[in-house]
């Protein structure tokens, strides 16, 4: 059987590379929803229902908040906000771009196509490390072929 993978790489990742049979499982990371000055603005909207331009400076921000909160009553509840936002987490999908395809014949009276062990066959083969057997799985792989898309046209070989 033949069957077509993407190979991704992870945008700013030096060698994670994703191999996918259909759609890749984007890996997920952690962020701050609100940092710096958005956590800031989010607190000023909190506390008063003011909603400051995001395009204001830092500066203008800090200018804002020890105008009209510094020293005033409310200072208390908008440091309290402002570290509640500060401290706030979103998963956020890393992003990834298509590299290439790979085009792999393997025995399929051995696994299905999605069998993350044979798609972790492909990816050790694609780095040079063939392997004889991996989680009890012995190496289907029969052949494979790298094609990569250029803006005129696709370019495949034998790996």
């Amino acid at each position: 059987m033949e069957v077509k993978y993407g190979v991704y790489k992870v945008t700013g990742s030096k060698s994670e590379l994703i191999i996918a049979y259909g759609e890749p499982h984007v890996p997920m990371r952690t962020r701050r929803k609100y940092a710096g000055k958005k956590a800031k603005i989010k607190a000023i909207e909190q506390l008063t229902g003011n909603v400051l331009d995001a395009h204001l400076s830092t500066s203008e921000i800090n200018a804002y908040i020890g105008q009209y909160i510094f020293g005033t009553s409310q200072w208390a509840e908008y440091h309290r906000l402002f570290e509640y936002f500060a401290s706030e987490l979103e998963q956020v999908p890393e992003p990834v771009e298509l590299k290439f395809h790979v085009i792999v014949e393997f025995d399929e009276a051995m696994c299905r196509p999605d069998d993350e062990r044979l798609i972790y066959m492909v990816k050790q083969a694609l780095e040079n490390n063939s392997i004889d057997t991996y989680r009890g799985l012995q190496n289907p792989i029969i052949s494979f072929f790298i094609c990569e898309h250029y803006n005129n046209g696709t370019r495949c070989y034998r790996h």
